[in-house]
């Protein structure tokens, strides 16, 4: 099975380093994919989802592609809007550079929303994918590690391999 990761646009020299890691190659920010600024330029766009007073709504009424979530206090809205993101074809990343760089008890609450959130989106059968988001090369995983976060975060083997592969269909642009 061929294995995918996303990175920000300062990992775009870097796609040697994902392919020695073990991934078939890596979706970058700006060149495959672009995080949705506003409502209005959701268009086939991913959405860095992290401010509870602001809705998922208007974003996949314009058609954005999926959601990440950045901040454990938006986790718990996401399952308000779990119908909405099947109705307009929305997926689900797991943002795993927000879970490496939390730490103590901020990193246990983030993966227990993170578990909560993947237990939603599996049971309602939405797509879900898991990046590294890496800024820098110290923030790189590997394929394994991200498994490894897939497990932690309830999924089984197959659905962690699902995860890995699925991040070029879900992120990439058409």
């Amino acid at each position: 099975m061929a294995y995918y990761d996303a990175a920000r646009s300062s990992m775009a020299n870097a796609r040697g380093l994902f392919e020695r890691l073990g991934f078939r190659s890596v979706i970058i920010e700006g060149e495959d994919f672009d995080f949705a600024k506003d409502p209005g330029s959701a268009n086939g766009k991913a959405v860095v989802y992290s401010s509870k007073s602001e809705s998922l709504v208007p974003y996949l009424k314009n058609g954005v592609k999926a959601i990440i979530p950045q901040n454990p206090e938006t986790l718990g809205e996401m399952e308000k809007y779990v119908k909405d993101m099947k109705d307009y074809g929305a997926s689900f990343i797991i943002d795993a550079s927000a879970i490496e760089n939390a730490y103590g008890t901020y990193r246990a609450l983030l993966m227990g929303r993170f578990r909560d959130c993947t237990e939603i989106m599996l049971g309602k059968d939405i797509a879900i994918g898991i990046a590294s988001l890496a800024r820098n090369e110290a923030e790189v995983l590997a394929p394994q590690q991200l498994m490894a976060i897939c497990g932690a975060l309830g999924m089984n083997k197959n659905e962690a391999k699902k995860a890995l592969a699925e991040n070029r269909s879900i992120i990439s642009k058409p």
